[in-house]
């Protein structure tokens, strides 16, 4: 492709020049006009063409030809500015000039823009450099940068470099970026998805994603009384708290992305792009949920949280339909040269706006002091219905006062006009699936096992703090070996009781390329056989929220969605379930060279509901009851094994021609709540939906998850071995016992649900075997451990991308002759501490946090479930001199990420105490008494270690002890096995010889030391007595079971009481589902507990699978030592 040049010096309008020698009246400006035209399929134009291209360049009654070369030609002294619009996308202009250009005979012409050329020149005298600014200036005022750009060079071609990253960069990156903010943030991800497509199909259209497809989620609750906001009343403060306006969101979109020259360091593409604080996030919810909690009611009258369009959008929205009066001096710049326009609309995130009484003021500035949250008290309410910025930054001078925005807010939010969209319905006609005669279901499983939406989710969940708040009763992991493979995500709502709540996701996009209806029914229906395995109120009081991600503005496209919709309103109705709300993405295609590539069009159906009674949860690894566990296959859409849109059909580059759907949907609602009958009364011991991969990935990932073989037999009921094994067609696979049989395929039969019995589990570990037979012919036979290899490829090669090789392959390695985790307790822990010893009253502790802690909450319940008073002490507080530590016996210091890891884990809250006067008083004075013990968590571990208190360091300026950087080079989230050994530490009184589960979650975990002798110090006084097991029960280095590599399995070293790296704290959860105890923070707001929670033992109905009697193990903890300050006397 070539692209010629034409010139003419028609190129501004009087208007436009007038207005720039208004701005710049010293600068002189010359203009000329450049068609810039692209050939494809030639390197020029004959005599004749180019005669015919210049006629219709020319403007009329211009005598002088076209140039083909320029007019204007920098000199000294001169600037010569190019400008025109973004190359990565056509403009209208251009689609019509070509069309104009083929009409007339120009074939070879497939895209015109039109450039300007500007040669300005200072008139007084002055340099360039001089001007420098003034030129900017100009520049920025004669074209929209939303859809034009300097161009540096003329233009050689429209190819745009945009150097896209590597789907293997963009996979890892991506989901670094959603864990690190959960993790910071201090809130556990629970579920998602991942994707991968990329096809042509038969009508010739590209459908795929250019980049990876990545979808996290969580679970979150709000007491009733907070649901219902306020309307805006006159005289309302007008608040926004978060973070301040910064240039971020403006001018966003792919127009915005891409330089001409591929420059990735543009400014422009820095401008809009979104960038999150997690940190700024945390203190805006620490300071709200403040709010909330007063004991004198939420002082918030309403809220609303800052998205697309910014302030402008945000305030609007806020105090509709009072009206508001909003000041630009008011807002906290995070950056002084922005203009009144980029203060309106940036999407600068971590920022909400609220409505505040002004009586209510001076307690939200309290607050937000003691949070370090930014809070701009930027405006009133003031019953008048207009909108109006005043611009104010000329300070008294009220003659230089603006209104940039003065608007009736019933103009632009009242009762607008209803919009009409035509839309066209293009017919699409799908070959059918063709599969090689001679493929086996070995062969095939080797593909499909390996494809990104079938294969293990490991290298997505080991990253990311699954365990954070001690609600969690299900994250994504499941079995002995913690494999990732959960269909739903359980929270308990309060630790002193088992309700709580769950959510479930379901998407199907490439069963919607072959019907948008049953892909969109499919969603639902896969949500719904997901969420079934939490125990739930009724199928009524589901609830959904849909994510649409369609190119719908695209031609057939609109139509799509309109089909898709309608589908999945229908089922719903017809299920009893509802939708409540969601968000789109309708910007779901991009122009890759001269094609326009389309997504799948998605719809994302995360659905969640209450759950009574969280222990009631099924997962899918096997558990093999009694030795006698039965496999039954429960069909959603009996007498179909559709293949079209199966990850079978991916694999061989097709799509096939028949999509499964929902054809039953009250099959679907008798099955769901025969299904929840049998949780209520524990008749399933293990349960997996059909979704991708089909019934014999279903069947594996089972296996896999529980780490036993399988052994099957099917009847084809006429289909063939690859319909009944691959098709992916809605349905349940169960487990129960031998005695339970007879029950559970009854109560389905009398629903009108099929139950088949389709085999058995049997062996276990690495010699576990899985067959499968079809009508007596055996299809399969192959190692437990292998085929697990083939399914954990995928993951462990995207793994390598993100973690040191050698800890990658060593867990690779591992996983093919582990059997389960080693536990072993020896002590009857407590669950309850008897109240009534403390006849002084309980002890005092102090749980103290930094601006990025995220463990204070649940190591409170903790506490407070062993005995303690438990105070909520910021550094702030101590910083400030508000409070001291004097009241307090104990000091412990909760996990998290101070200062978000900035200069080094911890290392901003040490600086904190070691150069802030009043807190560095405070924290000496706290241990120079011998009456004191004090715990470090995670970050408060390594914080002590920074100090000095963990070793033998006077001053902290030399610590004996640090932590570093896990071997593995990223955060590690595991649930492992940890053995206690013999020890001073009151902590650990009475647990030495037991093998407990915990939760790890950190990313700098590593123990090192100054010099060989302090290790050695620290072994000879058995200072070091929690090691990591391997399953055998022996101390371990190998990773993952050590997962921080460091020496001899050691978790970390003790002083008077050993500081954890566990996270958070011992958690009083601590299986590896944890459905049995929970810890959550009570109520504390400023130093006094507004709520006091008397704490209700938990109803016990199962034991862990794989640790036995362990419940309440760190209230155990907790508990000796709050009996220490009872029972040991003080020394004066």
């Amino acid at each position: 492709m070539a692209v010629l040049r034409f010139y003419s010096s028609e190129a501004l309008n009087g208007r436009a020049l007038q207005r720039a020698a208004k701005l710049c009246p010293h600068l002189s400006v010359t203009t000329e006009l450049c068609y810039n035209v692209e050939l494809t399929g030639s390197e020029s134009l004959s005599a004749e063409q180019k005669e015919v291209l210049l006629w219709l360049f020319r403007p009329l009654l211009q005598v002088e030809p076209l140039s083909e070369e320029p007019n204007l030609i920098e000199g000294s002294g001169e600037r010569l500015v190019e400008i025109g619009p973004r190359l990565n996308f056509s403009t209208a202009w251009s689609t019509n000039a070509v069309s104009i250009c083929q009409s007339a005979g120009l074939a070879n012409v497939t895209r015109v823009e039109l450039s300007r050329r500007f040669l300005i020149k200072p008139k007084n005298g002055q340099s360039v450099s001089e001007l420098s600014a003034d030129i900017k200036k100009l520049i920025e005022c004669l074209h929209d940068s939303m859809t034009e750009c300097v161009y540096q060079h003329p233009i050689m071609s429209f190819t745009v470099e945009t150097k896209p990253q590597a789907v293997f960069e963009v996979a890892i990156e991506a989901s670094d970026g959603a864990s690190d903010y959960g993790n910071k943030f201090g809130e556990p991800v629970l579920a998602g998805f991942a994707r991968s497509f990329g096809m042509r199909l038969a009508n010739g259209e590209r459908r795929e994603w250019i980049k990876p497809i990545m979808f996290s989620g969580g679970l979150g609750s709000i007491e009733d009384a907070h649901v219902k906001k306020e309307e805006a009343e006159p005289g309302m403060e007008v608040v926004k708290i978060g973070g301040p306006v910064y240039r971020i969101g403006v001018g966003g979109g792919a127009a915005s992305s891409v330089h001409v020259q591929g420059d990735n360091c543009s400014n422009r593409d820095l401008g809009a792009v979104q960038r999150g604080d997690a940190e700024m996030e945390q203190k805006m919810n620490r300071a709200l949920r403040a709010c909330l909690e007063r004991s004198d009611g939420n002082p918030i009258c309403s809220i609303h949280d800052q998205g697309a369009g910014g302030n402008g959008n945000v305030l609007k929205e806020l105090s509709e339909p009072a009206g508001a009066v909003i000041y630009c001096n008011r807002f906290k710049k995070g950056d002084p040269t922005l203009s009144v326009l980029e203060l309106w609309g940036a999407e600068y995130q971590e920022s909400n706006a609220l409505l505040l009484r002004p009586s209510d003021r001076s307690f939200l500035e309290r607050v937000c002091q003691r949070e370090k949250c930014p809070a701009d008290f930027v405006g009133y309410i003031t019953g008048d219905g207009k909108i109006v910025l005043v611009d104010d930054e000329a300070g008294e001078q009220p003659d230089r006062v603006r209104h940039p925005v003065d608007l009736q807010l019933e103009w632009v939010l009242g009762k607008m006009p209803q919009k009409e969209f035509k839309m066209e319905t293009l017919a699409v006609t799908h070959p059918p699936l063709k599969l090689p005669a001679e493929l086996t279901v070995r062969d095939a499983l080797q593909r499909v096992l390996r494809l990104p939406a079938v294969a293990s989710k490991r290298y997505l969940t080991n990253k990311v703090d699954r365990s954070v708040t001690g609600l969690v009763a299900q994250q994504q992991c499941v079995g002995p070996l913690h494999t990732p493979l959960a269909d739903v995500a359980v929270v308990a709502l309060s630790p002193f009781g088992l309700e709580g709540a769950a959510t479930a996701v379901g998407e199907q996009p490439i069963k919607g390329l072959l019907c948008p209806a049953a892909g969109a029914r499919m969603a639902v229906g896969e949500a719904l056989t997901n969420l079934v395995f939490a125990r739930v109120t009724a199928l009524k009081d589901v609830k959904c929220s849909g994510n649409w991600m369609w190119a719908a503005k695209l031609p057939g496209e609109g139509a799509c969605l309109w089909e898709a919709c309608r589908a999945m309103c229908e089922v719903m109705g017809q299920l009893g379930v509802a939708i409540d709300g969601g968000k789109d993405s309708l910007s779901m295609a991009a122009r890759v060279g001269k094609e326009t590539v389309k997504a799948p069009g998605a719809l994302v159906i995360s659905a969640y509901a209450v759950c009574p009674d969280i222990t009631a949860t099924v997962t899918p690894d096997l558990d093999d009851p009694d030795g006698k566990g039965v496999l039954l296959w429960v069909p959603v859409s009996p007498g179909h094994q559709r293949l079209g849109g199966s990850a079978l059909a991916q694999c061989y580059s097709q799509l096939g021609d028949r999509s499964p759907d929902l054809d039953q949907p009250g099959v679907l609602s008798a099955c769901f709540n025969t299904t929840q009958r049998l949780i209520q009364d524990r008749l399933l011991s293990a349960g997996h939906d059909i979704s991708d991969g089909g019934l014999i990935s279903c069947l594996l990932e089972m296996a896999f998850a529980g780490n036993r073989g399988v052994d099957v037999e099917l009847s084809s009921a006429g289909f063939g071995v690859m319909e009944l094994l691959f098709s992916e067609e809605l349905g349940l696979v169960l487990e129960v016992s031998q005695s339970d049989l007879e029950t559970v395929q009854r109560r389905y039969s009398e629903a009108g649900v099929e139950c088949r019995r389709i085999g058995r589990t049997c062996g276990f570990g690495p010699e576990a075997l899985v067959r499968v037979q079809v009508d007596g012919q055996e299809v399969l036979n192959e190692s437990l451990a292998g085929l697990r290899a083939v399914w954990e490829d995928t993951s462990f090669q995207l793994e390598r991308h993100q973690a040191n090789e050698l800890c990658v392959k060593q867990e690779e390695e591992g996983l093919l002759k582990r059997t389960q985790p080693f536990f072993k307790l020896t002590f009857n822990p407590l669950e309850t501490p008897d109240v009534h010893q403390f006849t002084a009253g309980p002890p005092r502790v102090a749980v103290v946090r930094e601006e990025g802690s995220n463990g204070d909450r649940e190591m409170s319940v903790s506490l407070f479930m062993a005995g303690f008073q438990v105070w909520d002490v910021t550094m702030q507080d101590l910083c400030s001199g508000s409070l001291s530590l004097e009241p307090f016996k104990a000091v412990v210091f909760v996990g998290g990420f101070s200062y978000a890891d900035v200069l080094g884990s911890a290392k901003g809250w040490a600086a904190t105490v070691a150069y802030n006067p009043k807190a560095k008083t405070a924290f000496d004075h706290f241990q120079q008494r011998e009456d004191t013990l004090s715990l470090g968590v995670c970050n408060g571990c390594q914080l002590l270690a920074l100090l000095g208190w963990v070793g033998q360091s006077e001053d902290g300026a030399n610590p004996e002890v640090a932590l570093t950087h896990n071997k593995s080079g990223r955060f590690e989230s595991r649930f492992v096995s940890v053995g206690i050994q013999k020890s001073p530490s009151i902590w650990l009184r009475g647990m030495e010889g037991s093998a407990l589960g915990v939760w790890v979650a950190h990313g700098e975990g590593l123990m090192q030391f100054r010099n060989s002798q302090v290790q050695n110090r620290i072994i000879s006084s058995s200072l070091a007595p929690i090691r990591y097991l391997d399953d055998q029960g022996h101390p371990t280095e190998e990773y993952p079971l050590n997962p921080n590599g460091s020496p001899q399995g050691w978790e970390t070293p003790s002083h008077d009481a050993p500081p954890r790296t566990l996270h958070p704290g011992l958690a009083v959860a601590l299986g590896p589902e944890g459905p049995e105890a929970f810890t959550h923070p009570i109520t504390l707001a400023e130093h006094v507990q507004e709520r006091c929670c008397l704490v209700q033992q938990h109803r016990l109905t199962t034991v862990l699978k794989y640790l036995s009697n362990t419940f309440a193990l760190a209230v155990t903890l907790m508990h000796h030592y709050c009996e220490w300050f009872v029972f040991e006397p003080a020394k004066e």
